[in-house]
C-alpha cells in the first residue's frame, strides 16, 4: 500500500467516524429539545411559556400606563391604573375600588391587538358600589366570565381578579376572579374561597397567561363557577415550598380555562 493509499484511507474512517458522531450528537439533541413536561390536565408546552410581571405599560401611541395602589390608612390600600399621553400628561387616573377591603393593582400588558390587560388583588367581597366589580365597570363586565364573584371565604384570602381595560376610559370591560378552593363544588355555595397569588401576565396562542401560587387547592382547566374542580397534579409531591405554582391559559373572553398546569 502506498503513502497515498494509506492517508486516504485514514481520512476515509475519520470522516466516517465525524460523520457517525455528529448524528447521534443530533439525534441526542432533538431527543432532548422534543421532551417537554406534560401533565394529564391538559398541560404540555404551556410549562415553556414565560410569562413576565410589570407594573408599566406602552402603546403603539406611546401612551403610558401604570398600575399600582394609594396606601389609604396603614391597613388599607385602593388600587388603580394612571394613563398618561407622550407628554406626560395625565389623561385618566381611576381608583377601582374604596372600601374597606384590601385591593391592590398588581401588573399591566398590552397583547399583540392592543388590548389592555391588568391584575388586582383583594382580600374579600362586597355589595358596596364603590367595589371593584361595580365602581369603575362597563355594563355586564362581570356577566358570564369563569368567576364572577369572590365567592365566600371562612378566613382571610386574598384573590386575583384579571380585566380587560377601555384603553379610552380606563372602565373595566371584562374581568373574572381567579381563587383558590378548600373544597370542591359550587363556588357561591359554601364558606370555601382561599387564597391565589398572581405573580406575573402574559400571551400565548391568543391566550392570556396568568402565573401565580395557590394555596389549597388550584382548579382544573374544567372547573367552572357551579363545580370548582381540583386540580389532578396539585400533591404534595408537586408543591413549590408550601403552595403549588400555576399557570393558567383565559380566551380573551374570560368566560373559562383553557388550559391550566401545575409547574414542578
Amino acid at each position: 500500500m502506498t503513502i497515498q493509499e494509506i492517508f486516504c484511507s485514514k481520512t476515509l474512517r475519520t470522516a466516517f467516524l465525524a460523520g457517525v458522531l455528529c448524528a447521534f450528537l443530533v439525534s441526542s439533541c432533538k431527543k432532548s429539545s422534543d421532551t417537554s413536561p406534560q401533565t394529564p390536565d391538559g398541560g404540555g408546552n404551556m410549562q415553556n411559556v414565560t410569562p413576565f410581571a410589570s407594573t408599566t405599560a406602552l402603546d403603539s401611541q406611546n401612551n403610558s400606563y401604570k398600575i399600582g395602589y394609594d396606601q389609604v390608612t396603614s391597613i388599607n390600600q385602593n388600587p388603580f391604573i394612571e394613563k398618561k399621553d407622550p407628554q406626560g400628561n395625565v389623561i385618566w387616573r381611576n381608583i377601582y375600588e374604596n372600601t374597606g377591603v384590601d385591593g391592590r393593582g398588581l401588573w399591566i400588558a398590552i397583547d399583540s391587538q392592543g388590548a389592555i390587560w391588568a391584575l388586582f388583588s383583594v382580600d374579600g367581597g362586597s355589595g358596596d358600589p364603590l367595589y371593584i366589580t361595580k365602581k369603575e365597570v362597563e355594563a355586564n363586565a362581570f356577566a358570564n366570565v369563569w368567576l364572577n364573584s369572590f365567592g365566600k371565604a371562612s378566613g382571610a384570602a386574598k384573590v386575583a381578579i384579571l380585566t380587560k381595560i377601555n384603553p379610552e376610559t380606563g372602565k373595566i370591560m371584562r374581568g373574572t376572579y381567579i381563587v383558590s378552593r378548600t373544597a370542591e363544588g359550587n363556588h357561591e355555595a359554601v364558606n370555601k374561597t382561599n387564597s391565589f397569588t398572581a405573580e406575573k401576565i402574559g400571551f400565548e396562542n391568543g391566550n392570556i397567561i396568568v402565573e401565580g401560587t395557590s394555596a389549597f387547592k388550584p382548579a382544573s382547566k374544567d372547573a367552572t363557577q357551579s363545580n370548582f374542580l381540583f386540580h389532578i397534579d396539585a400533591t404534595d409531591a408537586n408543591k413549590t415550598g408550601n403552595f403549588w405554582r400555576m399557570r393558567y391559559a383565559f380566551p380573551v373572553t374570560l368566560d373559562k380555562l383553557n388550559d391550566s398546569v401545575v409547574i414542578f
